[in-house]
Order: C-alpha cells, then sequence, then structure tokens
C-alpha cells in the first residue's frame, strides 16, 4: 500500500522549534499526527493483522527553501509515524524502515509512504 500524506509543520522540524513551549510544539505535533492519520483512511489504511511493518518514505520537499537531508527527515514526521501505528494497531516499536529517498519538490510538500508487511 502507498499512502501521500501532508509535510510536517516548519515547526515539528527536527532543527527548529526546540525553543517552543512544550505545550504548543505537543500541540503542533498532535493536530499534523491527525492531520495524517485522516489523509492515510482517506487512502484506505485501516488495522491490521501482523506482527510488523515494513515503512518506506519518499520526501517530497516543498518548491522553496534549503534541500532538507533524510535524517532530519525522518526526525520531523514522528507523529506522522504515530499516526500510521495508532491507526494499524501496531506499535511503532515493531515497524522497520527501507531507505528513505527525496523525491521531487511539490507544492506544499508531500510524505509518500510505502506500506508492506
Amino acid at each position: 500500500m502507498i499512502l501521500t500524506l501532508p509535510w510536517w509543520p516548519d515547526q515539528l522540524k527536527a532543527n527548529r522549534g526546540k525553543g517552543l513551549p512544550p505545550k504548543v510544539r505537543g500541540a503542533i505535533a498532535k493536530k499534523y499526527k491527525h492531520d495524517c492519520m485522516w489523509a492515510a483512511k482517506a487512502d484506505g489504511l485501516g488495522t491490521i493483522k501482523a506482527d510488523g511493518l515494513k515503512l518506506t518514505f519518499t520526501f517530497c520537499p516543498k518548491p522553496h527553501g534549503p534541500a532538507p537531508d533524510r535524517d532530519n527527515c525522518m526526525a520531523s514526521c514522528k507523529a506522522l509515524i504515530d499516526g500510521i501505528a495508532e491507526i494499524t494497531g501496531i506499535n511503532d516499536r515493531h515497524f522497520t524502515y527501507g531507505e528513505p529517498q527525496i523525491g521531487a519538490r511539490v507544492k506544499g510538500g508531500a510524505v509518500t509512504v510505502e506500506i508492506e508487511l
């Protein structure tokens, strides 16, 4: 299954937003998690009966700004991963990850997630 999910808010970038009060950063992460959950449900994701999942990410950044690196992209999408865990009913400690890629720039940015059992 392949999901197309929204790009994270700037405040959740791994190297940014650390000066935000924890409640503010937490509220932003919670909203992003729910936005990703709704998008994933719209793409057909639901409860999965499996011991784990393999997730492979392709990060398609916004058309402007510096190109992101893969490590920071993975760190920035923790709330997205939590949303997938909640929808599937599989704890994210049972996820494995393929090699993340940086894709073409798209308006608004997007994260493509390939899910394999």
